[in-house]
């Protein structure tokens, strides 16, 4: 009988420990791929879809005002507009905070469905937002959509998840195991 290389355990306990570690491991990977091809994808697509729309329809409302009432249906707008939705003159100061990857994959994703005219800016604190800049007459305009609406932030929760369902497997491998090793 061969011997397994030196990186593999030599005891059949490790082995099969280390194969029902693998199979839980690639099990979560496989889910992490199908999380993302049909959850989190087709939500930034709707999420893109939304802001396009919302912020044309800002642009288009506002350009059919004639400029000396523009103030009032800006505030008006702000007051009957969607929960989570803002409308502002300037972007308030965001910082160059880091993204965290799925805020990044969003951005980019966000950014690839509306193209390039339409200026994206992500606020991290005092809550997550995303800013999106259009012009009307000129005049710079910021739509500034609650992320927790667009893309809520469950990325603890996933990685809790997937730590916890990894631990379980090894724990329940290794009694299965030794069970059958009496």
């Amino acid at each position: 009988m061969t011997r397994p290389p030196g990186w593999l355990p030599r005891t059949m306990f490790g082995r099969n420990l280390l194969l029902i570690v693998a199979l839980v491991a690639l099990g979560q990977l496989a889910s992490g791929a199908i999380w993302y091809t049909q959850v989190q994808r087709p939500r930034v697509d709707r999420a893109a879809a939304f802001v396009v729309w919302h912020a044309g329809t800002v642009r288009t409302t506002l350009a059919h005002v004639p400029p000396a009432d523009r103030e009032r249906t800006l505030d008006e707008l702000n007051r009957l507009g969607r929960k989570g939705v803002r409308i502002a003159r300037t972007v308030p100061d965001i910082g160059e905070a880091p993204l965290q990857p799925i805020a990044r994959l969003f951005l980019e994703r966000m950014q690839e469905r509306i193209g390039s005219e339409l200026q994206l800016r992500w606020q991290v604190a005092p809550e997550r937002r995303l800013w999106v800049r259009i012009e009307v007459d000129g005049q710079p305009l910021w739509c500034g959509y609650s992320a927790e609406g667009l893309m809520p932030d469950i990325s603890g929760l996933v990685l809790g998840l997937s730590v916890t369902v990894m631990l379980l497997a090894f724990v329940g491998a290794a009694v299965i195991q030794r069970h059958l090793n009496a």
